[in-house]
């Protein structure tokens, strides 16, 4: 009796372990990889948007400098002030580029996959086959 009922118990949890469920798949790789494309767009925004803001106000700077009159100061500083933000913009662009390659490396770096190698056990003549699991990861 005490057989059997080890038995059964032992095919629910071997079942139950087995079980194939649909939890959220998480890649590591593919994580980074998402990572990486999504701070590349951000660094090319930051550096569009610095660009663009640094031009016009420059332009506006430019326009309105006049060392004799005082009339147009408020435009001068408002082209100063562009100018700067979109140069600090352009600044703040530069770690987002260098984040997003570190990212895109260490996910290029990280490949898993099934192998089917061959062994030749002692003794026989006969190689067998059988699957092995390859993982790489670079740390640097």
């Amino acid at each position: 009796m005490k057989k059997i009922v080890t038995v059964i118990l032992l095919v629910f949890y071997v079942s139950g372990i087995a079980q194939v469920t649909d939890t959220v798949k998480y890649s590591v790789r593919e994580d980074l990889l998402q990572k990486s494309k999504r701070q590349k767009t951000t660094a090319f925004v930051m550096l569009g948007v610095g660009a663009a803001a640094a031009v016009t106000g420059s332009i506006i700077f430019s326009q309105n400098f006049d060392i004799w009159s005082d009339t147009n100061d408020t435009m001068m500083g408002t082209g100063a002030i562009l100018a700067t933000a979109g140069g600090l913009s352009m600044l703040g662009s530069i770690p987002f580029f260098i984040a997003s390659s570190k990212n895109k490396r260490q996910a290029m770096g990280m490949s898993a996959g099934v192998d089917i190698e061959r062994a030749m056990p002692a003794g026989a003549y006969q190689s067998t086959y059988f699957p092995a699991l390859n993982i790489r990861l670079d740390l640097k």
